[in-house]
């Protein structure tokens, strides 16, 4: 029994194992954040080339029912009165919550339009240049400055 008695048990962790494992922690946390960011701002793209894509289906549907002639502001698609609603509401940027009435373009003498996403990119990316997601009526997906 006496064998027994003096063996002690080891209640805790010392200073330099806790230590330790916050500095892997750390380690790992700092190498893996770049690529969460990365996959955040792809998702970013993502969903905003499909906002445009929308926008862009309701924009050729206006053109189509008013004589080829583009709305002046995306709000026209939404509340169109008389007619139809092309949009049930303007889509909104998921990066910032902007909306794309606020970058979109339209020239009837051309009859082109362009819709820019107004949100945060992979330009907070470093090393990313600025690029925002836009599309352009016979262009497809484009991404430029």
């Amino acid at each position: 029994m006496r064998l027994f008695s003096k063996i002690r048990s080891r209640g805790g962790f010392t200073l330099v194992e806790l230590l330790t494992v916050l500095m892997i922690i750390g380690l790992l946390a700092a190498l893996l954040m770049p690529n969460f960011l990365r996959a955040r701002f792809k998702t970013y793209h993502a969903a905003c080339m499909q906002n445009e894509k929308n926008i862009g289906t309701a924009l050729e549907s206006y053109s189509h029912d008013n004589n080829d002639q583009y709305p002046d502001s995306l709000n026209s698609l939404v509340t169109v009165g008389l007619g139809r609603e092309y949009l049930t509401k303007i889509p909104s940027c998921p990066s910032n919550d902007g909306e794309y009435d606020t970058v979109f373009e339209v020239d009837n003498s051309t009859n082109r339009y362009t819709v820019v996403c107004p949100g945060i990119h992979d330009s907070q990316l470093p090393n990313v240049s600025a690029t925002f997601p836009w599309f352009a009526n016979g262009v497809v997906y484009e991404f430029g400055p």
